[in-house]
């Protein structure tokens, strides 16, 4: 079939059945996954997509994996502190050894049961990055602390890329070139990165056509340097994304090629159902059901414990852990290496391609209905909060970054404050300060019916996510007939329109506030360069401050 009429078929199926999953409210990501188990079947198996589509499958795993490299923010796992590290290794050990012995009662051979017990403990941060921004939680605790983990994840799945690419027949150089060959090239592209791009990018940055073009280029150099030099397309694409992921314009990139993410994406499930033939699954049906089983359950309870261990809540902890349930695209490449290799035979390729797709569903409809899953399982008894709110006149809903302002004024006004958090290391660093803090989601309306709102004067709230806002605002005119004075905090003009209706008395937008702030300086000062150098030092003061305790200014045009 020509090349033209299957990406027709392929976008036409997707579109179709991305319908069907909106009307029945599913992740349209089982849509494409669908798409992809089903075309084959529809027009003869398998070989529909083996000749022609082949290439631009392999294209679409080096982009996903750009992109991938893009979103990729190593800062996240100092923001998370230790958990992400240690429960990200213990995810990875503990399920590759259970998956290992599962394979041995299957009697799979050693190598390719190692093959396949270490790809399927990797986690896909695609996958998840892209549900959690779809879904609006990419700046909340439980997303922060899965994509921490996820990163973990992927720097170790590059290095068994590593191992498996300088094993590979494909590479004409013995192990002590090939490290040096790629010491000198990533060394190139860091320097590259901190010298030139930078310059480069102030100058192409002014056409976005012309922005849109380099990074499209750069994207697959960077892939086809690491090609001729053995270490693969998938590495050369990872690493061309976190090369520009430092860059000023890194937002404006990832908003660029969101469509081309989008497109391949839908090429890349398409490429993993047409792997599948009903023959080759039908065999591998037992051992596949199994290891998707084991996978799903192992990665969540692991997960899950790791993080209540470091005294995160049972809410915040259920919904990283079934973030990170699925098998990662960094699965399948490493599998490929292994049949390039000749170590794996090919049926295991389709055993992972088959369990990355059973979990992958799985895991796109628990992100995106795991707040309305948590709150059917998790009724925790939250009564001892009442009698620690009773007293306080002034309560503060988040103490990261903005309520970090709010607490110092509130201080000032009142003995009788009260501070609300879900991160345990915030609570843990107020209680240590003297601060009255408890640890509690305001999301959980069970938790807010627990809180004693009597004698509250003013409640604020740092929380920018309406819902949340209008859940506290509902509990405090539950409670009192003259309710206290509520300000809330929104990023978007409708939403602080919206809350306005609802009643909030005050609503913090604080992009729009420091745009005042500047001004009411200009005003104040002038041209009077004495003054600035004045605020300039208690900035710096106030900023060093902030970097200290771990704060980082929002992500909020992170819209791939």
């Amino acid at each position: 079939m020509d090349l033209f009429i299957e990406i027709a078929f392929v976008m036409a199926l997707a579109f179709i059945l991305s319908i069907i999953a909106k009307m029945l409210k599913q992740p349209v990501l089982i849509a494409y996954l669908l798409t992809g188990v089903s075309l084959p079947l529809l027009f003869g198996g398998a070989d529909i997509a083996h000749d022609s589509l082949n290439s631009l499958s392999q294209m679409g795993i080096a982009f996903l994996l750009f992109i991938v490299g893009i979103n990729l923010d190593l800062n996240i796992i100092k923001r998370v502190g230790t958990a992400s590290l240690i429960v990200g290794i213990l995810q990875m050990v503990i399920t590759s050894a259970i998956t290992f012995m599962a394979l041995q009662f299957f009697q799979v051979p050693l190598i390719p049961a190692l093959f396949l017990s270490v790809a399927l403990s990797y986690s896909s941060t695609a996958i998840v990055v892209k549900l959690l921004l779809d879904k609006g939680d990419i700046e909340k605790l439980y997303g922060q602390l899965a994509l921490g983990i996820l990163i973990v994840q992927d720097i170790f799945a590059v290095l068994a890329l590593l191992i498996a690419a300088s094993l590979s027949p494909a590479t004409s150089f013995n192990m002590e070139q090939s490290v040096l060959i790629w010491g000198g090239l990533v060394i190139s592209l860091f320097i590259a990165t901190m010298f030139i791009l930078p310059v480069l990018m102030n100058m192409i940055a002014r056409s976005q056509e012309l922005l849109f073009v380099f990074t499209i280029g750069w994207c697959f150099a960077i892939a086809a340097l690491f090609h001729i030099t053995g270490m693969g397309i998938e590495i050369g694409a990872l690493v061309a994304g976190l090369s520009l992921s430092t860059s000023a314009y890194h937002y404006e990139i990832a908003a660029r090629v969101k469509p081309l993410r989008d497109f391949f994406l839908i090429i890349y499930f398409f490429s993993l159902g047409a792997q599948l033939s009903p023959s080759t699954f039908s065999s591998i049906l037992p051992i596949v059901l199994s290891l998707s089983l084991i996978t799903i359950l192992a990665k969540i309870i692991i997960t899950y414990t790791g993080l209540r261990a470091f005294k995160y809540s049972k809410n915040v902890s259920f919904l990283s852990s079934v973030c990170l349930s699925q098998v990662s695209e960094f699965s399948f490449v490493l599998m490929s290496r292994g049949v390039l290799l000749g170590d794996v035979p090919e049926l295991y390729l389709s055993v992972a391609t088959s369990v990355g797709i059973i979990t992958i569903a799985f895991s796109s409809y628990m992100i995106v209905h795991g707040t309305q899953l948590q709150q059917i399982l998790f009724k925790e008894n939250l009564k001892s909060r009442e009698k620690a709110s009773a007293g306080a006149e002034m309560i503060l809903f988040g103490h990261n970054r903005i309520g970090y302002d709010l607490l110092k004024s509130m201080r000032t006004l009142s003995n009788n404050i009260l501070v609300i958090d879900y991160n345990p290391d915030i609570v843990a660093m107020l209680k240590k300060s003297g601060v009255p803090v408890i640890y509690g989601d305001a999301t959980d309306i069970d938790f807010l019916n627990t809180l004693n709102f009597s004698k509250a004067k003013i409640v604020l709230s740092t929380i920018p996510d309406v819902s949340t806002n209008l859940l506290i605002l509902g509990r405090i005119k539950s409670v009192k007939k003259e309710h206290p004075l509520f300000m809330a905090t929104a990023h978007k003009i409708d939403d602080a329109i919206e809350l306005y209706k609802h009643g909030v008395d005050y609503v913090i937008m604080p992009h729009f506030l420091g745009g005042k702030h500047a001004a009411s300086l200009i005003e104040k000062y002038g041209s009077n360069a004495i003054n600035f150098k004045k605020e300039k030092a208690m900035h710096l003061k106030d900023l060093n401050e902030r970097r200290a305790l771990g704060h980082e200014h929002p992500t909020l045009d992170f819209k791939t």
